[in-house]
């Protein structure tokens, strides 16, 4: 459905504005990437593999600042109250004894 991509694409979205501040912080790193990207002839999906740099690149972004995902926050909410009664999140259930 709509809803599914748009969730996607926004967190995409989210993702991509991370990456641009942390470069923007790391003008080196900006610099290797751009030169990268400007050296690498893509003209297939196949050939973003050669882009290493710069995936190596998007991939610690990721991993510095994940995308706030759908439902989390009402996780911690609910984590935070006590949780004593059990909580349905979309198709899994938390249980009311579960200790974080």
């Amino acid at each position: 459905s709509s809803g599914i991509n748009a969730e996607y694409g926004d967190n995409m979205v989210k993702q991509i504005s991370m990456l641009y501040i942390l470069l923007e912080h790391e003008p080196e790193i900006q610099e290797k990437m751009v030169k990268e990207l400007r050296e690498v002839e893509v003209n297939s999906f196949a050939d973003l593999e050669k882009l290493e740099y710069t995936e190596r690149c998007i991939l610690e972004c990721m991993r510095m600042r994940p995308s706030l995902l759908r439902g989390a926050r009402d996780f911690k909410a609910h984590m935070k109250k006590g949780a004593t009664e059990e909580a349905k999140f979309g198709p899994y259930v938390i249980p009311k004894e579960l200790k974080m």
